[in-house]
């Protein structure tokens, strides 16, 4: 490698190395709402469980369980829930 090409490497590390570091400053480390959904879908969901069932009527009750009747919005079905 000479001297020419050597100086061309150099530059265009040292441009990838400013972009890398742009990536990992402070100011882009929060995420927005939708991308820590799409990084943590199941999280996510656990988060927006209370939205995904309608208003729970009580069954029963045994050892350290309730057991209650809810509607998934979503598949628009009756389960139950403990």
């Amino acid at each position: 490698m000479d001297k020419k090409e050597y100086k061309t490497l150099k530059q265009e590390v040292g441009e990838q190395w400013r972009f890398l570091g742009a990536l990992y400053s402070e100011e882009n480390q929060t995420l927005s709402e939708d991308e820590a959904a799409c990084l943590n879908p199941i999280l996510h969901s656990l988060r927006e469980g209370g939205r995904h069932y309608s208003e729970p009527e009580f069954v029963c009750a045994g050892g350290e369980k309730k057991i209650f009747k809810v509607r998934d919005l979503l598949t628009d079905r009756v389960v139950a829930m403990a």
